[in-house]
C-alpha cells in the first residue's frame, strides 16, 4: 500500500527530466524512457505485451474458477496467487500508466509518456483500437484487482506475525477502483486537458482526490487503523503534489509535509474519539467465561454502546483496542495452528491475566454489538473475524459462519451482499481448514509417536525425580560440596525441561486427552513446584473428561443441540491450550535482569553507532564522488574550453593566411571545423556536468565555496566592444557565465560569421581569463576534499574512541561486575543448603525418594498414608493469604496443634500411563492464595475432600483405565505444612517452637532488605546517636544467653540510624556527582574556547598578511602602469632603445596581466572587483594613446628594424575613432593649439620637431591623465576598502575574543567553587562512608548473634581500617594541592594569554600601519615625480598647484613616516641611503622645478617652496662619479649661471635632468630603499607578533595540559567516589564454600571474546574506511592531469601568433614559454615513478595512451615513426625557435608563417593531445570506478558487522543470560521444596530467604 501511494503521487506529478521527478517515479516504468518519441516501436510493444498479460491472467483465474473448478493450496494455485496479488499490487498502478498511453492525446504531457502519440495518428483507426482494446483492459484490470481484494485479505493469517492482519471492511473492493480511476487520469493528465493548461489538470485531478478522501476518510477500507492511514494518505497526498507539479515543480517535496499532518490529524482524530466514546462500554461489561466458549453474552443488561455508532466505527475501535492492548502479541508459525496465537512468552503472570480477561470482554461486547446492535451480514463477519484472529476460539467462528444463512433464510437477517458472501466464504474456509486439521485421526505411525513421546516423557519426569533425590542424598552427607550440588542441578533442569516440552507437544497436538494432561499436572506439581499451575492444569483435565463422559451418554435431540454440544466440548480443549500459552515463565533474577537490560543498551549503542558511521561513511563517500564529479567536470570543461580557443584562433589564422596552417590531420579547414564542432559540443557538456554538479544540493549546501566560485562571479573577464579602436569592458564575471559566453563565440566561427571582437574575445579569454577562474575553482575543490576527508578521519576517530571505551566499559565496568554479582548469587543460593538442618535434608531424602519395584496387581485395601499433618482450624478468610516464610507463620496466632503423622506404604497397581503422579506425588508448596470457587465451601470437611479429590480421585477416572504400562512403587509423601497454590492444609507451627522469636524480630528481619523501617519506628525510637557506645552486656543476660528483647531494640535503633545516615550520603554522594559532572562540563567548556582561540588567532594573522599581499599587488600594479606611462613620456623627450624597451617590458611579460588575476584570487568583494576591472579598462585606454604617441615619435627616429615592432603597424585615425565628436566638444580648441594625432600618413608628412611636440602634447593630454588619475583612484579605493574591512574584522573578532575570555574567567571561576564543593564533599563522605560500614558491622554483629544464641559476645567488632582512611585522605590533600596548582598556573596563562593576543592584534594593526604609511609617501612621491616631469614637458598653472600639493604631502607623509618608524629598529645603513635618495631625487626634481619657473617667468610670489633654491652641482657629493659614469647632453650647472640661460635652454635641461639615467636609477634606488625601509619595520613588529603568537601557544598548551592534569585529578576524583557509594545494611553472608563456577567464567569469557571481536570488527572496518583517505590525497592528480593537456594546447595558442602577429608577438611568446614550464612540471608528476599511487593508476592506462607507443600519421610530414614522448620532447625543442628576438630584425619567429617548428609544434598537438586527455580521463574513470567498487564493498562489511553483533547477542548473550537464569531457577526450585515450619525454626535460612525475596512465588 506504500508503494502505490508513493506510485500514485509520482503519477500525479508534471512530467519532466529532472532528477527531482525521476527519483519519486522510481518503482514506474517510465523511468526507462521506454515511452517517449524516440521509442515509439517500444511504446507500442510494451502497450500491447500489457494487454495480453492481462488476458492471460485473466483467462487463467477463468479457467480454475469455471472450467477446472479444482483450486487447491498447490504450487499451480500459489504461482496464481502470486501473480494476482503482484498484478493488484506493486504493478497495478504502472500498468494503468501503461494502458493510459492511448489517452494521450498530444505531446504536451512531457517526453515520457509521448511514444504512442508519435506512433499513430490520433483519433485514427488504429489509435480508436488501441483506446478500445485498452479501456477493455482497463475494465477487466479493475475487475480483477477487486476480486484480489475479496479474497486474497485472508493471506496475511498465515504469515509470520498477526500484526499484518489487514481486517478489510466491506469497502475494500471500491479501494482499487478509487486508486485505478486517480491513476488513470494522472497518467493521462485528465486526457489531455493540461495541454490547454497544466493547472487545469491539477485542478480536476485535486477535486476527484478531494472526493475520495472523504469517501476512505468516513468510510474506511479496512479496521485496521493502519491500512486506513495509508489509504487516507493515498488520495490526501495526491492535492499539494499535483499541486505543487503544476504551480511550482521544485517545490513537490511539500507533498508529505502537508498530507502526512493532515492525514494524521483525520485518522488519530477519529481513533480518538472513538476510544473515548466506546471504551466506557468494554470496562462495563463482564468476561462471558475463562474459557470463552460461548460467543454470546448473556448478561446483556450491562452491555450498551454510544449512540450513533456505526458498524465501521466499532470496527476501527475493536481492531485499534486490539492493537493497543497487544492482543496479536504472538508468534505464530507456519507449521503451526491458530490455536498459538496467543502465546506469550515474555510477560508476567498480571499482564497475561489482564489480557486474557481483555480478550472475553471483548468477545463480549462484539458479540452484543454486532448481533444486536448492528443486525446485518457484515456483522455477523465480525464476529467470525474476532474469533478466529483473537480468541482463537475456531468452533465460534466456524458455528457463526454457518449460522449466516440459516439466520437468512428465516428472515433474521436480511440478504447477505455478494461481498459479504465472498468474505464469508473466506473466514469460513480457512477456519474450517484448520479445525479439519485438528479433527483428522490417528494412523499408526501418528499413535506410535504418539506413544514414543509420552514414554519417553515419562522417562524424563522419573529421571528428574532421581535427580532431585539425588541433590538431597548428596546434601545428606557429613561434608556436602556445593560443586557437587551444582553439577547435579543441571541433571534436574535437563531432565525437567525435556519432560515439560515433551509434555507440552502432546498435549497441543491431542489436546482432547485428558490422561496426558493429568500427567502433566503432576509433573508440574511435584517437579516443577508449581503447585497452582498444576491444579489449573488438572481443573483442565478433569473437566475434559466430564464432558466426554456427558456427551457420550447425552442423545443429539436436534442438530442444533449436536453442534452445542460439540462446540462446547472443543471450547474446554481451548482452555487447556489457553492456560499452556499463558504459563508464565520463571521470573529471571534481578542480576540477570540487569546484566540482560545493560547488554542490550549497550548493544543497541554499538549498533547504533555501526550504523550512523556506515552512514556517514556512505555520506563522507557520496560527498567525496560529488567533489570528484566536480574536479572532473571542471577539468573537462578547461580542456574543452582551450582546445575549442585553440582550434577557433586557428581556423581564423588559416583564413587569414590559407594553406599555413593546415597540418597533419587536420589539413583541411574543414576537418578543423570538424573537430572544433566535436570540441564544442564536449564543452557544452561538460559545462552542464559542472554545472550539475556545483548545483547539486549536498556539494552547494556544505562546500558554498564551490558553488559561488563556478555560479557566481569569481574572476575577471574581458569582453570587447566594436568600436575603433577597439576597447575593453572588463567584468567580474562566473565560470558558467563565461563558458557560456565562449560558446557563441565558437558557433560564430564555425558559421564563419565571425565578429571583429570574436578573436580577441576568444584568445583573451579562452586562454587565460575562464582557466585563472577555473584553477580557483579546482583549488576550492581539493580545498574542500581535504576538509571532507579530515572530518570523516575525525568522526571515524571518534566513533572508533567510542566503540573502544563502550566495550571496555562492557567489558571491566559492566560485564565483569555482573558476572561476580551472578557467581555471588549463585554462590549464595547453593550455600544456604548447608545450613538446613540434618533432619530437614533426611526427610527430603525420604520424600523424594523414587524406587522401582515390581508390578503388582491394584487391590482395593486401604491405602497407607504418607507423612501427613493437619491443622486445627483453617482460617476461613483472608488473612493470612500472603505467607510467603517463616516470619509470617511466626505473625499468626499460635494456637493450632501438631496432628498425627501415619506413614502407611501404596502396595496397589497403577495401570494408567499418566497416573504415576497422581498416586506418589511430591509435596506441592505452600501459596499466598488458595484461588477456590466461589460456590465452593471452605471449611475443614471440604478441603479435606478436595485434597483427597486431587491426590486420589483422578486414579479412579476411566479414563485413564487403559493407558497404564508399568507402575511406580514409590513411597508417598504429603507434607501437610507445605500450604502451597495446590495445598488446602497450610501448616500452623507449634507455639513451643516459635517461643523465643517474637513478633517484633520477625517485622524487623523483614525489614533488612532495604534498611528502612516504617515512619511509626522512626518516630517511637529514640535516635542512635553512637552505636558502638551500646555495650554488650545490654545484648547478654546474667547467665550469657542473649537478652533478644534488648538485641532487637538495639538493632532496631542501628538500623534507624543507618538509614538516615545512608539518606543523607546518598543525597550528598549524588550532589557530588552532579557537581563533578558540571566542574567537567565547564572544564571541558574552558579548553574548547581555547581552541576556538587557536583557530581565529591564525585566521586573523592570514587576514593581515592577505591585506599586506594585496596592498603588494595594488601598489605593484600602479607602479606597473606608472612605468610604462614614465617609459613612454622618456622615450618621447629622449627616443632611446632603453626608454622603449622598459616600456613594453610591462605588457610583454604579462606584468599587469599576473598581477590582475593574483589580485582576482584574494576574497574581493563585488564592489572592489569592479573597481580593478574599471582600472583596467582605463590602463589599456591609456596604452592605446601610449602607442599612438610613441609611434608619433618613432617615426622621427632612425632605430633599427628590431626597435618598434609593436607599434610599427599601428595605424591610427583620430577622426575615424568612435569617441571623436565627444572628445572634440570638451577638447577640441585645447587640443587643436597644443598639437595632437590625427592619422599615420598625415603625421609622417610633418617634421621631425613638430611631430614630436605633438607626441609630448598627446602624453600630456588632460583626457590622459584624467584616465590615469581615475584609474589610481580606483586601485587606492580597493586598497583602503581592504584596510578599513580587516580593520573592521580584526576589531570584531578581538571583542568577541574579549568575550570569550570574560566568559572563560567567569567559567574558571564557578569551576573553583564547584570543585571546591566536590573535594569537601569527598571529604565529608570518606567520614560518611566510614560511619556507614561501622553501623553496618554492628548490624551484622547483632543479626549473628540473634540467629546464633551461643555465640560469643566479646567477638570484635570489623571495622575499617585506618590505613583505608590515612590513603584516602592523603589522596584527596595531594588532589587538592595538584588540582589547585593547576587552576592557578591555568589562570595565570589565560591572563598572559589574553595580554599577548592584545599585543598581537596592536602589532597587527602597527604592521598595517607602517605599510600604510609607506605605500602614503611611495604615492606622495609619485604624484610628485609625474607631475613634475609633466610640468617640464607642459608648465600649466594648474600642474604647478599640484606640484605644490605633492611636494607639502610628500613632506608630511615622510615626517610622518619616520615619525611612525622611527620607534622601530631600522638599519642605520637603510636609513641613511634613504634620507640620501630622498634628497637627492628632490634636489634634483627642485633644480627643475626651479628652471622651468625661470624658462616660464614665474613670479618669485608663486611657487615659493620652489623659488630662490641654490645648487651647484660640482658641489654635489656623487659630481665626480656622475662625470664619470653618465653621459648627459643637457645639465645644470648653478643657480647663477642657469639662471641666465635662455629660455628653451632652461627648458631642455629641467626636461633632460628628469628622464636621464642617473635621475631613474635614483627613483629605482629610493624606491627600493622604501620596501626594505618598510620591510626592516615589519622585520621588528613581525619578531613581537611572532613572539606573541608563540607566547599564545605556549600559554594555551600550558592550559590544555593543566586542565587534562585536571581532568585526571577528576577522574581519580570519580574512582574514589565509586569506592564511596553508599550502600545500604549488609544482608546476611550463608557463604561456606567457595563456588567454582566454572560454566559461568566460561560464558565470562565467551562475552569477553564477542565483545573483543566486535572491537575487532570495528577496528577493520575503521581502518577500511580510511583506506580511501590515500586516495584522497592524491586526487589532485585529476587536476596535475588535465593542467598538462590545458597547458600543452596552450602553448600551441598562444606559439601560432608568433608567426604574424609583430605586435604581439613576443608576448605570446612570452605567455607559451610560461605555459610550456608549467606543462613540462606536470608532465613529470605523472611520468615520475616516485609517486606509488601514479604508478598504479599508469597501470590502468589504454594502450593507446602509453608514452612509448609509435605515433601513426600518414599526413604529418614532420612526425613519421617517433614515439608519443619523443614528440613531446619535440615539442618542447620547438618553442624556442619561436622566439621573435632570433627572427632577424622580423619580430616574428624565424621564417614566419612558413616556420618548421610551428609546423611541428601544429602537428604534434594534433597527436599528443588525444593522448593527454584519454590519461586525464582514464585517471577520472579509474577512481571513480574504485570509489563506486569502494562504497560497495563497504555495504557487505557494515552488513556483516551488524548482523555479527545481532547475531552475536542471539547466539552468544542470549544463550549466557538463559544459562544463568536457569542455574539460578534450578537452585531456587529446590530451594521452595524445604517445609516451612524448618524455615521458620531456621533463623539464618529464614533470614536469607527474606532477604532475598525468595518464596513460593518466585517459580
Amino acid at each position: 500500500m506504500l508503494v502505490q501511494a508513493l506510485q500514485l503521487s509520482a503519477l500525479c506529478m508534471s512530467y519532466s527530466d529532472s532528477l527531482f521527478f525521476k527519483v519519486p517515479r522510481l518503482f514506474l516504468p517510465s523511468t526507462t524512457s521506454l515511452f517517449d518519441d524516440t521509442n515509439a516501436t517500444s511504446s507500442q510493444i510494451i502497450l500491447v505485451g500489457v494487454m495480453v498479460y492481462i488476458a492471460v491472467l485473466v483467462g487463467w483465474v477463468f479457467l480454475e474458477t469455471v472450467v477446472a473448478r479444482s483450486i487447491h493450496i498447490s504450487f499451480r494455485y500459489r504461482i496464481l496467487s502470486t501473480l494476482i496479488m503482484l498484478t493488484t499490487g506493486v504493478l497495478l498502478l504502472p500498468l494503468v500508466e501503461t494502458l493510459a498511453m492511448p489517452f494521450i492525446m498530444t505531446d504536451s504531457t512531457g517526453s515520457d509518456m509521448s511514444g504512442l502519440v508519435q506512433a499513430v495518428t490520433p483519433l485514427s483507426i488504429s489509435h480508436l483500437i488501441y483506446m478500445a482494446t485498452a479501456l477493455a483492459a482497463f475494465i477487466v484490470l479493475t475487475g480483477l484487482a477487486v476480486l484480489s481484494k475479496l479474497i486474497m485479505f485472508s493471506g496475511p493469517y498465515s504469515d509470520s506475525s498477526t500484526l499484518s492482519i489487514n481486517i478489510p471492511s466491506l469497502i475494500v473492493p471500491a479501494q482499487p477502483v478509487l486508486l485505478m480511476t486517480v491513476g488513470l487520469l494522472g497518467a493521462s493528465r485528465t486526457f489531455g486537458l493540461d495541454s490547454v493548461h497544466p493547472i487545469l489538470s491539477a485542478l480536476f485531478i485535486c477535486s476527484i482526490a478531494i472526493v475520495y478522501s472523504v469517501i476512505v476518510s468516513v468510510f474506511p477500507t479496512h479496521a485496521n487503523a493502519i491500512p486506513w492511514a495509508i489509504g487516507v494518505y493515498t488520495f490526501v497526498a495526491v492535492i499539494p503534489v499535483s499541486l505543487m507539479s503544476a504551480l511550482h515543480p521544485t517545490m513537490f517535496w511539500v507533498a508529505p509535509v502537508v498530507s502526512v499532518p493532515l492525514t494524521l490529524a483525520v485518522v488519530v482524530g477519529r481513533l480518538f474519539v472513538l476510544y473515548t466514546r466506546i471504551t466506557p462500554s468494554l470496562i462495563r461489561v463482564k468476561d462471558v467465561s475463562n474459557g470463552m466458549s460461548n460467543v454470546r453474552n448473556d448478561s446483556e443488561d450491562e452491555v450498551s454502546l454510544p449512540r450513533f455508532i456505526t458498524l465501521s466505527d466499532f470496527s476501527l475501535w475493536l481492531w485499534f483496542t486490539v492493537a493497543v492492548h497487544k492482543l496479536f502479541d504472538a508468534q505464530i508459525r507456519r507449521t503451526a495452528d491458530r490455536r498459538e496465537m496467543l502465546s506469550t512468552a515474555t510477560i508476567d503472570d498480571k499482564t497475561s491475566a489482564r489480557r486474557r480477561e481483555l480478550i472475553g470482554r471483548l468477545q463480549t461486547l462484539v458479540s452484543y454489538a454486532c448481533a444486536e446492535a448492528f443486525t446485518n451480514g457484515r456483522s455477523r463477519l465480525t464476529i467470525v473475524q474476532y474469533a478466529l484472529t483473537v480468541s482463537a476460539n475456531y468452533e465460534a467462528a466456524i458455528f457463526e459462519a454457518t449460522r449466516l444463512p440459516t439466520m437468512v433464510e428465516r428472515d433474521i437477517l436480511k440478504g447477505l451482499s455478494p461481498i459479504t458472501v465472498v468474505m464469508l466464504i473466506g473466514l469460513h474456509t480457512d477456519a474450517d481448514r484448520i479445525r479439519r486439521k485438528q479433527d483428522s485421526g490417528l494412523n499408526a505411525e501418528a499413535l506410535a509417536e504418539l506413544n514414543a513421546k509420552q514414554k519417553k516423557a515419562k522417562e524424563e519426569a522419573i529421571n528428574a525425580r532421581r535427580a532431585i533425590n539425588s541433590f538431597w542424598r548428596a546434601l545428606a552427607i557429613p561434608k556436602p560440596d556445593v560443586n557437587e550440588l551444582l553439577a547435579i542441578s543441571q541433571e534436574i533442569h535437563k531432565h525437567s525441561t525435556t519432560a515439560d516440552k515433551l509434555y507440552i507437544q502432546l498435549i497441543k497436538a491431542f489436546p482432547e486427552r485428558d490422561n496426558i494432561i493429568h500427567a502433566y499436572a503432576d509433573f508440574v506439581a511435584v517437579v516443577q513446584q508449581d503447585p497452582e499451575y498444576g491444579a489449573q492444569i488438572q481443573a483442565a483435565a478433569d473437566e475434559i473428561a466430564n464432558n466426554r463422559m456427558m456427551s457420550d451418554s447425552s442423545s443429539a435431540s436436534s442438530s442444533r443441540s449436536g453442534s452445542v454440544s460439540s462446540g462446547t466440548s472443543r471450547a474446554v480443549e481451548n482452555d487447556i491450550l489457553t492456560i499452556l500459552r499463558t504459563k508464565r515463565i520463571r521470573t529471571t533474577s534481578n542480576s540477570v535482569s540487569r546484566l540482560r537490560s545493560a547488554v542490550l543498551v549497550l548493544l543497541c549503542v554499538i549498533t547504533a553507532i555501526f550504523v550512523i558511521v556506515g552512514g556517514v561513511f556512505q555520506v563522507r563517500m557520496f560527498v567525496m564522488s560529488a567533489l570528484i564529479d566536480a574536479l572532473t567536470a571542471s577539468g573537462n570543461m578547461d580542456f574543452n574550453s582551450a582546445e575549442a580557443t585553440y582550434l577557433a584562433l586557428l581556423a581564423d589564422c588559416e583564413d587569414s593566411y590559407p594553406g599555413s596552417f593546415t597540418f597533419g590531420d587536420m589539413n583541411t579547414v574543414e576537418l578543423i571545423h570538424a573537430r572544433l564542432t566535436s570540441s564544442l559540443d564536449d564543452l557544452i557538456s561538460s559545462t552542464e556536468d559542472l554545472d550539475a554538479s556545483v548545483s547539486d544540493i549536498i556539494t552547494a549546501t556544505l562546500f558554498p565555496s564551490i558553488f559561488s566560485s563556478a555560479r557566481e562571479p569569481s574572476f575577471i573577464a574581458r569582453h570587447y566592444r566594436a568600436t575603433n579602436p577597439a576597447t575593453t569592458e572588463s567584468v567580474y564575471t562566473s565560470i558558467i557565465d563565461m563558458a557560456s559566453s565562449l560558446e557563441v563565440s565558437f558557433k560564430r566561427v564555425l558559421k564563419d560569421n565571425t565578429l571583429s571582437t570574436d578573436i580577441d574575445f576568444v584568445s583573451t579569454n579562452g586562454l587565460e581569463s575562464l582557466r585563472n577562474g577555473i584553477n580557483i575553482l579546482q583549488a576550492d575543490i581539493l580545498e574542500s576534499t581535504d576538509l571532507a576527508q579530515y572530518v570523516g578521519l575525525g568522526i571515524d576517530a571518534v566513533a572508533l574512541a567510542v566503540v573502544v571505551l563502550v566495550l571496555l566499559g562492557l567489558q571491566f565496568f559492566l560485564l565483569r561486575r555482573a558476572f561476580n554479582t551472578v557467581t555471588l548469587h549463585q554462590a549464595e543460593n547453593i550455600n544456604v543448603f548447608l545450613h538446613i538442618d540434618r533432619d530437614v535434608v533426611d526427610e527430603m531424602v525420604t520424600a523424594t525418594n523414587v524406587a522401582k519395584r515390581d508390578r503388582k496387581r491394584k487391590t482395593k485395601k486401604t491405602a497407607k498414608r504418607a507423612i501427613h499433618f493437619d491443622v486445627a482450624n483453617e482460617p476461613e478468610d483472608d488473612e493470612h493469604s500472603h505467607i510467603t516464610d517463616a516470619r509470617d507463620l511466626a505473625r499468626m496466632d499460635v494456637g493450632h496443634s501438631v496432628s498425627q503423622v501415619s506413614i502407611e506404604n501404596d502396595d496397589t497397581d497403577n495401570e494408567d500411563a499418566g497416573s504415576e503422579f497422581e498416586n506418589t506425588p511430591l509435596p506441592p508448596l505452600p501459596d499466598e492464595v488458595q484461588e477456590l470457587p466461589e460456590d465452593e465451601e471452605t471449611d475443614q470437611a471440604s478441603h479435606s475432600e478436595a485434597n483427597d479429590h486431587n491426590t486420589t480421585g483422578s486414579a479412579h477416572s476411566p479414563t485413564q483405565s487403559d493407558n497404564s504400562d508399568e507402575d511406580s512403587d514409590v513411597p508417598t509423601l504429603s507434607f501437610g505444612n507445605i500450604a502451597g497454590r495446590g495445598s488446602p492444609t497450610p501448616f500452623s507451627m507449634p507455639k513451643q517452637g516459635l517461643a523465643f522469636i517474637s513478633a517484633e524480630s520477625v517485622e524487623i528481619a523483614s525489614s533488612v532488605e532495604d534498611g528502612h523501617t516504617s515512619n511509626s519506628d522512626v518516630d517511637r525510637l529514640t535516635p542512635y546517636d553512637d552505636a558502638m557506645a551500646v555495650e554488650d552486656h545490654l545484648l547478654h543476660g546474667d547467665d550469657g544467653d542473649v537478652d533478644v528483647e534488648q538485641a532487637e531494640h538495639t538493632l532496631r535503633r542501628a538500623k534507624v540510624y543507618h538509614s538516615s545516615l545512608y539518606s543523607i550520603t546518598r543525597l550528598i554522594y549524588w550532589g557530588t556527582v552532579l557537581f563533578l559532572a558540571m566542574a567537567a562540563a565547564i572544564a571541558f567548556g574552558v579548553v574548547v574556547s581555547f581552541a576556538y582561540d587557536a583557530v581565529e588567532i591564525p585566521i586573523i594573522i592570514d587576514a593581515f598578511n592577505d591585506l599586506d599581499a594585496t596592498q603588494r599587488l595594488i601598489t605593484d600594479l600602479k607602479s606597473a602602469d606608472s612605468t610604462q606611462t614614465i617609459s613612454a613620456v622618456e622615450f618621447i623627450q629622449r627616443g632611446t632603445v632603453d626608454a622603449y624597451e622598459r616600456y613594453w617590458e610591462v605588457p610583454d611579460s604579462r606584468t599587469k596581466l599576473d598581477l590582475l588575476n593574483t589580485l582576482a584570487e584574494f576574497d574581493l568583494s563585488v564592489e572592489d572587483a569592479t573597481l580593478v576591472a574599471e582600472a583596467w579598462d582605463l590602463s589599456d585606454q591609456i596604452a592605446y594613446r601610449d602607442h599612438v604617441e610613441m609611434k608619433m615619435r618613432w617615426m622621427t627616429l632612425d632605430l633599427p628594424d628590431a626597435v618598434g615592432c609593436q607599434i610599427m603597424d599601428l595605424d591610427y585615425n583620430y577622426s575615424a575613432e568612435t569617441w571623436h565628436d565627444a572628445e572634440q566638444a570638451v577638447y577640441g580648441d585645447y587640443r587643436a593649439s597644443s598639437g595632437f594625432y590625427s592619422t599615420n600618413e598625415a603625421d609622417s608628412a610633418m617634421n621631425a620637431t613638430a611631430l614630436e611636440t605633438s607626441a609630448r602634447a598627446v602624453s600630456m593630454d588632460d583626457q590622459y591623465w584624467r584616465r590615469k588619475d581615475q584609474a589610481v583612484d580606483n586601485l587606492n579605493e580597493v586598497r583602503n576598502t581592504l584596510l578599513t574591512r580587516i580593520d573592521n574584522e580584526a576589531t570584531e573578532l578581538s571583542d568577541i575574543l574579549d568575550t570569550v575570555f570574560t566568559v572563560r574567567i567567569i567559567a574558571t571561576a564557578v569551576f573553583v567553587a564547584l570543585s571546591v564543593i566536590v573535594l569537601f564533599d569527598i571529604l565529608v563522605l570518606i567520614i560518611l562512608k566510614h560511619r556507614l560500614k561501622r553501623l553496618a558491622d554492628r548490624i551484622d554483629q547483632i543479626r549473628h548473634r540473634l540467629i546464633d544464641s551461643k555465640a560469643n559476645h566479646h567477638d570484635e567488632r570489623k571495622t575499617t581500617k585506618r590505613s583505608v582512611l590515612i590513603i584516602q585522605g592523603v589522596l584527596l590533600v595531594g588532589l587538592t594541592l595538584v588540582s589547585f596548582t593547576c587552576i592557578a598556573i591555568a589562570v595565570y596563562s589565560t591572563f598572559y594569554q589574553h595580554s599577548q593576543k592584545t599585543t598581537l592584534r596592536d602589532k597587527l594593526l602597527e604592521k598595517s600601519d607602517i605599510s600604510t604609511h609607506v605605500y602614503d609617501v611611495l604615492d606622495d612621491w609619485t604624484d610628485y615625480k609625474q607631475l613634475s616631469r609633466r610640468y617640464t614637458q607642459r608648465p600649466l598653472s594648474n600642474i604647478l598647484t599640484g606640484i605644490e600639493t605633492a611636494y607639502t604631502a610628500l613632506e608630511a607623509s615622510v615626517a610622518l613616516m619616520q615619525e611612525h618608524l622611527g620607534e622601530y629598529d631600522i638599519q642605520p645603513d637603510t636609513l641613511a641611503v634613504f634620507n640620501d635618495n630622498i634628497d637627492q631625487n628632490n634636489h634634483t626634481l627642485m633644480v627643475a622645478i626651479e628652471l622651468m619657473l625661470w624658462a616660464q617667468d614665474i613670479p618669485v610670489t608663486v611657487a615659493t617652496e620652489f623659488q630662490d633654491y641654490e645648487y651647484d652641482i660640482t658641489a654635489e657629493s656623487t659630481y665626480e662619479f656622475d662625470q664619470m659614469h653618465y653621459t648627459r647632453q643637457y645639465l645644470y650647472n648653478n643657480s647663477v649661471v642657469d639662471r641666465t640661460l635662455t629660455a628653451d635652454e632652461q627648458i631642455k635641461i629641467a626636461r633632460e635632468i628628469l628622464f636621464d639615467d642617473k635621475f631613474h636609477e635614483n627613483v629605482v634606488t629610493f624606491e627600493e630603499t622604501l620596501f626594505v625601509y618598510e620591510e626592516d619595520a615589519h622585520g621588528t613588529v613581525e619578531i613581537v607578533i611572532d613572539s606573541a603568537a608563540s607566547s599564545m601557544t605556549q600559554m594555551e598548551i600550558i592550559v590544555v595540559v593543566c586542565f587534562a592534569v585536571i581532568f585526571v585529578c577528576m577522574l581519580i576524583q570519580f574512582l574514589l567516589l565509586l569506592t564511596l557509594v553508599p550502600t545500604p545494611a549488609r544482608k546476611l553472608s550463608v557463604i561456606r564454600q567457595r563456588v567454582s563456577a566454572k560454566a559461568t567464567q566460561r560464558f565470562y569469557r565467551m562475552a569477553a571474546a564477542t565483545l573483543a571481536a566486535l572491537g575487532i570488527i570495528f577496528l577493520i572496518l575503521t581502518l577500511y574506511s580510511e583506506l580511501w583517505f590515500v586516495v584522497s590525497t592524491q586526487v589532485d592528480i585529476l587536476d596535475t592531469s588535465a593542467s598538462r593537456a590545458v597547458r600543452f594546447i596552450g602553448v600551441a595558442a598562444e606559439g601560432i601568433f608568433t608567426a604574424f602577429d609583430k605586435a604581439d608577438a613576443k608576448q605570446r611568446y612570452n605567455a607559451a614559454v610560461s605555459n610550456l614550464a608549467v606543462m613540462e612540471d606536470r608532465h613529470a608528476i605523472i611520468t615520475s615513478e616516485s609517486n606509488p599511487f601514479v604508478t598504479g593508476l599508469n597501470l590502468f592506462l589504454g594502450d593507446e595512451y602509453s608514452l612509448g607507443t609509435a605515433i601513426t600519421c600518414p599526413s604529418c610530414s614532420v612526425l613519421t615513426d617517433e614515439s608519443y614522448s619523443q614528440a613531446i620532447s619535440m615539442f618542447i625543442d620547438a618553442i624556442p625557435e619561436l622566439n621573435p628576438d632570433n627572427g632577424f630584425g622580423t619580430c616574428l619567429a624565424v621564417d614566419g608563417i612558413n616556420s618548421q617548428a610551428l609546423k611541428a609544434i601544429i602537428e604534434i598537438e594534433q597527436q599528443v593531445t588525444p593522448v593527454f586527455l584519454g590519461t586525464f580521463k582514464d585517471y577520472a574513470r579509474t577512481i571513480s570506478t574504485a570509489m563506486l567498487a569502494y562504497r560497495l564493498i563497504n555495504v557487505p562489511l557494515y552488513i556483516f558487522a551488524i548482523g555479527f553483533l545481532l547475531l552475536s547477542y542471539r547466539l552468544v548473550f542470549q544463550k549466557i543470560f538463559t544459562a544463568l537464569s536457569r542455574d539460578e531457577s534450578i537452585v531456587l526450585s529446590l530451594l521452595v521444596m524445604i517445609p516451612k515450619e524448618h524455615v521458620a525454626n531456621n533463623m539464618m535460612l529464614a533470614t536469607f530467604l527474606a532477604e532475598n525475596a525468595i518464596s513460593d512465588n518466585s517459580n
